[in-house]
């Protein structure tokens, strides 16, 4: 027994020994006709071209786990995506358990990409690179899917993207996103139906571009969350979690879920900072690289969400919640400080699709106009159709040298897939109670008199556009529509009158700064006025008179008065001094007669006795 348990034991070792060996040997042995055959597959298969570089398999690094590095993997579209990669990567690296390549679940340890560049590319007709996969021409029905097992046949516990970039840029959306410097770190169960995804992702800046509008340029993020993964449903939700922006520090709490081709969303945010310097810090970094040197106070909130469904005809609602109370900032390069800021936008709107622009843009010069204080745009770069719409806004319009400006114009897409709908067997019924409801609806076949009518609603906005722009500009609707929607850039925006100057966006706080003083004194010199006038509006009443030359000629009259008083008063104080010696003269004489008077009277008495 002994004898056989020995040599079973040596049998094993010496096979144990000999996978090994192979496992080493046979990739560096057959390493070229793996590597071409290989690539020979997989190019025939796909709408791209993949390549590699230089590639390893070993045991030893991670034993007894199996290690494999790729470096240089490129995936590089064809057409209509010609001159694009999808995906270029420094290098991948995944570790394996090696007995489960002997099972039915492939165990992947970890996941790497280091140096990964990643461009998405969407066509405005919705045609994506990311969707390489060649149609199946021998096909003729799909199989039934099988709903008995919904797990995946890879278990994925861990996976990082080391300094990545990332673009995302989506013509039928009008989206473009960028991320630099893009770390990212994700774990959990990925062979369960339910489960938690813990990630981290940090990116080094971030741009943000939609309809024409820069919402981020070079913003710093980090971002926390760890999301309830429900796969069959294909809902997301988010525990509570951290998104931190330049400095402004967002909780976010909600869900995401994709059961069909709908996206449907119930997302919070709020900042968890009431600073002002949270949302200064979303200044784009090239003009506010440095934020210490702002001296900066006042009270901000910032909150809002996102609740609906997102698809081809509909948007999803949003609210949104900014204040500010008495706001006040200073760049260290600017003369004077933006003071007296008080925001309180509040914005609901329950989705659907867009509207209210021009409504917009008469309530927003109305509050200004209200609270004397001037409302300057700046086009950071861009500012077209509805972006230049709501800058009209502004009694000031700046832009830099290759800013562009305009667009001013209307426009509305028909989509017809009737004809799609018939290729692939699909009837669709749209019941309606008249001939022009849901017109312009995909599955309504479209006319000539269609087009026609929505031609005529389409001037309509574009003129109503163009009076909005006359209005705010000083230049008259006909040479805006002349300019037939095109987009002025920079100088050309200033002489066409859509713009007031071109400059920096520090000029443009500079000159922001110097009309609000000069504002502020202008209040003051109204005021000033008011004073006055109310003060001789009181003189006229004490005058008993309305008559503003009756009055000067009143007030003279006291004025000359007044002015010969001392006069009059060393005539009176003589009158009385000569007035008081004659009464004393008058005074002594009448004394002297009845002396004498009364000598006399004593004489007669004496001669009469005697």
């Amino acid at each position: 027994m002994k004898k056989w348990t020995k040599r079973i034991a040596i049998t094993l070792g010496a096979l144990i020994v000999l996978l090994v060996a192979a496992v080493i040997l046979i990739p560096i042995l057959f390493k070229d006709k793996i590597e071409a055959a290989v690539k020979e597959t997989v190019n025939e298969n796909i709408n791209a071209t993949v390549d590699w570089g230089d590639w390893d398999i070993t045991l030893l690094r991670n034993f007894p786990n199996l290690t494999v590095d790729i470096a240089e993997v490129k995936v590089a579209n064809r057409a209509p995506f010609e001159g694009t990669e999808l995906a270029n990567i420094g290098s991948l690296t995944a570790t394996i358990d090696i007995m489960s390549l002997f099972g039915d679940k492939i165990g992947i340890k970890r996941l790497g990409l280091v140096k990964p560049r990643i461009h998405v590319k969407v066509l405005k007709d919705g045609r994506a690179n990311w969707d390489i996969a060649l149609a199946d021409t021998t096909a003729t029905e799909e199989a039934p899917a099988d709903t008995a097992a919904s797990k995946f046949n890879v278990q994925l516990s861990e996976y990082w993207i080391e300094d990545g970039r990332l673009i995302y840029d989506d013509a039928s959306l009008a989206f473009v996103m960028e991320l630099n410097g893009l770390d990212h770190k994700g774990s959990g169960d990925f062979t369960q139906d339910l489960f938690v995804l813990s990630t981290s992702t940090h990116a080094d800046t971030v741009n943000v571009v939609f309809d024409g509008v820069k919402y981020l340029r070079n913003a710093k993020a980090d971002i926390t969350a760890d999301l309830d993964m429900d796969m069959p449903n294909m809902k997301f939700t988010f525990k509570p979690s951290e998104a931190t922006i330049n400095q402004l520090v967002l909780g976010v709490e909600g869900w995401l879920a994709m059961p069909t081709d709908d996206i449907d969303m119930d997302i919070s945010w709020n900042a968890k900072k009431s600073d002002l310097g949270t949302l200064l810090s979303l200044v784009p970094a090239e003009f506010a690289t440095d934020l210490t040197g702002v001296k900066m106070s006042g009270k901000a909130g910032f909150s809002g969400t996102v609740k609906g469904t997102y698809n081809e005809t509909t948007m999803p609602g949003f609210s949104l919640v900014v204040d500010v109370d008495n706001g006040r900032f200073q760049y260290p390069d600017l003369p004077a400080a933006v003071e007296d800021i008080f925001v309180d936008l509040k914005i609901n709107s329950p989705g659907g699709e867009v509207a209210g622009c021009f409504e917009a843009v008469r309530v927003m010069r109305e509050a200004a106009a209200r609270a004397g204080k001037p409302l300057v745009a700046y086009a950071d770069e861009m500012a077209l159709s509805g972006g230049y719409a709501l800058a009209c806004a502004a009694s000031t319009i700046l832009l830099p040298p290759l800013g562009q400006l305009g667009s001013v114009g209307a426009m509305s897409v028909l989509r017809d897939r009737t004809k799609m709908n018939e290729e692939i067997g699909l009837k669709v019924v749209v019941v309606r109670s008249g001939t022009r409801k849901a017109e312009g609806h995909p599955d309504i076949a479209i006319t000539q008199e269609m087009i026609d009518r929505e031609q005529v609603v389409i001037d309509r906005m574009g003129r109503t556009f163009a009076d909005v722009v006359s209005a705010a500009r000083g230049v008259s609707t006909e040479k805006v529509l002349a300019h037939e929607a095109d987009v002025l850039w920079g100088p050309d925006a200033v002489a066409a009158r859509l713009a007031d100057d071109v400059c920096t966006f520090t000029e443009c706080l500079a000159r922001a700064a110097a009309l609000g003083m000069k504002t502020t004194a202008a209040r003051a010199a109204a005021a000033t006025r008011k004073t006055m006038d109310d003060f001789a509006k009181r003189a006229l009443g004490l005058l008993n008179t309305d008559n503003p030359d009756e009055a000067l000629g009143r007030l003279s009259a006291w004025k000359d008065s007044h002015e010969r008083l001392p006069a009059v008063s060393a005539e009176l104080a003589t009158l009385r001094t000569a007035a008081a010696a004659t009464t004393e003269a008058q005074r002594e004489a009448k004394a002297k007669a009845d002396r004498k008077r009364a000598v006399s009277t004593n004489s007669s008495s004496t001669n009469s006795c005697g």
